[in-house]
């Protein structure tokens, strides 16, 4: 079966799935009945269901979540290398407090920059008022003059969440094979 799409979850939904399967891996609960409790967004859903089918027909977790484009190249790999030791729930809680971390530190960053971003958009938009109530930018030049710079940024940040997103689930170098 080939490996699918990957999902793209946020780090808090990757850190409250890490979560669960550590506190469920603690009380004994098996792989298959704590995946019924997980609760993703809903477009990650056809991937957990797709997990779920894999570990009922007897493949372990780490190969059905990469196989299902849950879990990434590297998750996946430290999975498998903590079912071979026997270490499932330590991993699964150092998985989740990475994944949380990450997300307050996107959350930071966010609000940090929402700030600067305002600044720059008014700034797009107040700087050729001038010429524009002087008569020497028409309506359409004042748009084009405000919309290209966004468009420029807008396309930026598209590319580079597309490289992001491509290097998160490039495959991993190690030697853990998916069965």
């Amino acid at each position: 079966m080939p490996r699918s799409r990957p999902v793209m979850l946020d780090f808090a939904a990757r850190a409250q799935l890490f979560s669960h399967l550590a506190a469920m891996e603690k009380a004994g609960v098996p792989v298959e009945q704590a995946l019924l409790g997980v609760a993703l967004p809903a477009h990650a859903r056809a991937a957990l269901q797709g997990v779920q089918a894999q570990v009922a027909g007897g493949r372990d977790m780490a190969c059905a979540g990469l196989r299902s484009g849950l879990l990434t190249p590297l998750d996946s790999s430290l999975l498998g290398a903590a079912q071979a030791s026997g270490c499932l729930a330590a991993t699964y809680q150092r998985l989740a407090e990475r994944y949380n971390h990450r997300a307050q530190q996107v959350a930071a960053l966010q609000s940090r920059l929402l700030m600067p971003a305002a600044v720059l958009v008014l700034a797009l938009f107040i700087q050729p008022l001038p010429a524009l109530v002087g008569g020497q930018l028409s309506i359409a030049g004042y748009l084009w003059g405000v919309l290209w710079p966004l468009l420029v940024l807008g396309a930026l940040y598209g590319l580079g969440r597309r490289l992001y997103v491509r290097h998160e689930h490039a495959p991993a170098g190690g030697g853990f094979a998916v069965r």
